[in-house]
């Protein structure tokens, strides 16, 4: 799997966490994201978990974790803005 898809995969997974803070019927937009990749992704399916580690008011700290099977893929942390 491309690292850009890994990367789509953790942007999408924590602004749906971002949502499940702040309601579905309000945006968050990303300000910041890093990734670090551990490893490859070989055939089969992957794993995101994203959990919000602050959530304010304005901006929400989220950080995800990819997995295939118990092997950890990538690992991401990112600052979003409520608009």
């Amino acid at each position: 799997m491309h690292g850009g898809a890994i990367f789509s995969l953790v942007d999408i997974a924590m602004g749906l966490a971002c949502s499940s803070v702040h309601g579905f019927d309000q945006r968050s937009v990303t300000i910041e994201c890093k990734i670090n990749y551990v490893r490859g992704v070989s055939e089969g399916e992957v794993l995101c978990i994203a959990k919000v580690l602050h959530a304010g008011r304005r901006t929400l700290v989220v950080e995800a974790e990819v997995v295939q099977g118990d092997k950890l893929v990538a690992k991401a942390q990112g600052t979003f803005a409520v608009i």
